[in-house]
């Protein structure tokens, strides 16, 4: 088990290691203690819930040369990440999702630790992962040297645009040997590399490769910007430039929006942090049809228009009332009558809104009533007045003027009741009739009496 171990390691060494150098060759597996089993470089391992569990592999470099080591572990989650595959130096140095970096000096050993923990979700079984072992040489004699030549190493940085691949001089410290510049096959994108440019992996190393590859669903944009073209992702993430590279990035004047102007076009990258499309520090050249920016690091690029939005319609017109049609009825009252005061209310503004109308007789406040409309809506507003004292009174609406007036209640006259006046007037002709006809009645009889006597 332990040969095919390192036959696996030597080989990996042997292949990523510069052409040059032979040393990685002395790098062998002294020997590995711990848990679970391996075949050849994967590491099968039965967990628990709660369980942690670790294998340790000690490497040793026969030569006199130093190595720079590169070991992953893939994959490093399992089972939906309930178990994770952490591998571990001594001092407690450990792996960024799955991989670690580490030097190993000549005629020296190094133990590498690969542990495995399940938390409380875990699914209990069997668990695999596979350990990947990369080295290469650093340059000798902090930098000069090494190669015979008498200057540093030089390594090469791959720039692959899309299956357009490229090539560029750098240093094991990343350091840029040559001016390079590369271009697509369709002539779209350019990438100039200056000299001296220090390029480097997220993990501070030296950069390897660039690629570039085009993006079938970029991240969205805000409404009034669009992209011109094509996106392209630029890997990997994390890798920076000590100073800028220069990206020209040409485009079809044809996909340009009519609403959008030429001239404006910019370079934006994409933040995932932010979550957002960041400007980048560019240059538009429609004459040309091209956007030149400069970049310090690798994302998601692309030209970016403006769209030129109409501008909105202005808010509407806050709420604005005119009063209207005072109405006084009736304008004549008797004392404790009624009279009815109405005015008319508009809200002629644009929005809705609320109003007080005010009465006010003789310049005293008698009433008021809260009214709200829409805009546009007129509706009345009424009161009911009475007083118990005769007289005119001034009447103020909100500005609306009139009057009305109160007057005294005249004495009632009684009707002249003609049926008991003629009962009356007939009662007397009657009594009146009745005592002459008893008065002539009673001086009859006298007369005859005398001229009876008289006869005698």
């Amino acid at each position: 088990m332990k040969r095919t171990i390192i036959a696996l390691v030597l080989a990996l060494g042997l292949l990523l290691v510069p052409s040059a150098v032979s040393a990685a060759s002395d790098v062998v597996i002294d020997k590995i203690e711990g848990e679970g089993t391996w075949a050849d470089d994967t590491w099968q391992v039965q967990i628990f819930p709660g369980e942690t569990k670790s294998t340790t592999i000690t490497f040793y470099n026969s030569s006199s040369s130093s190595l720079q080591v590169e070991a992953t572990v893939s994959p490093y989650l399992r089972d939906n990440a309930n178990v994770i595959f952490t591998l571990v130096m001594p001092g407690d140095i450990k792996s960024v999702d799955g991989k670690l970096n580490f030097t190993m000096p000549g005629k020296s050993y190094s133990d590498l630790t690969l542990n495995v923990y399940a938390d409380a979700s875990t699914t209990p079984g069997t668990y695999t992962t596979e350990l990947e072992i990369k080295s290469e040489v650093p340059p000798s004699g902090g930098g000069g040297g090494g190669g015979g030549g008498g200057g540093p190493r030089v390594y090469y940085l791959e720039v692959d645009l899309w299956g357009e691949e490229f090539t560029v001089p750098i240093t094991y410290d990343g350091q840029v040997q040559e001016d390079r510049e590369a271009v697509s096959s369709d002539g779209m994108l350019t990438i100039r590399i200056a000299k001296d440019v220090v390029a480097l992996t997220g993990e501070g190393k030296r950069l390897k490769e660039i690629e570039v590859w085009p993006v079938e669903q970029p991240p969205s944009l805000p409404e009034d910007k669009c992209i011109i073209g094509t996106a392209y992702d630029f890997a990997p993430d994390g890798a920076t430039f000590d100073e800028p590279i220069e990206v020209e990035m040409h485009y079809d004047p044809s996909q340009i929006p009519d609403d959008v102007d030429e001239e404006d076009l910019i370079i934006a990258y994409y933040d995932e942090e932010a979550g957002e499309w960041v400007e980048c520090e560019c240059t538009c050249d429609p004459a040309n049809q091209c956007v030149t920016a400069c970049i310090c690091h690798l994302s998601s690029f692309a030209v970016i228009g403006t769209i030129i939005l109409p501008p909105p319609p202005p808010p509407p017109a806050p709420a604005d009332f005119s009063i209207s049609s005072l109405n006084i009825f009736p304008d004549k009252i008797d004392v404790g009558g009624s009279v009815t005061i109405s005015v008319l209310v508009t809200n002629t503004g644009g929005q809705v809104g609320s109003y007080e109308v005010v009465l006010r007789i003789d310049g005293v406040v008698e009433k008021s009533k809260g009214i709200t409309l829409d805009a546009g809506a007129g509706a009345p507003v009424t009161f009911n007045v009475s007083k118990d004292t005769a007289g005119t009174y001034s009447v103020d609406v909100n500005g609306l003027t009139g009057s009305f007036t109160v007057k005294e209640v005249a004495a009632p006259v009684k009707p002249i009741n003609w049926p008991l006046i003629g009962g009356i007037i007939a009662a007397v002709v009657v009594i009146g009739v009745g005592l002459g006809v008893f008065f002539w009645m009673r001086r009859k009889p006298s007369r005859v009496l005398k001229q009876r006597s008289h006869t005698f």
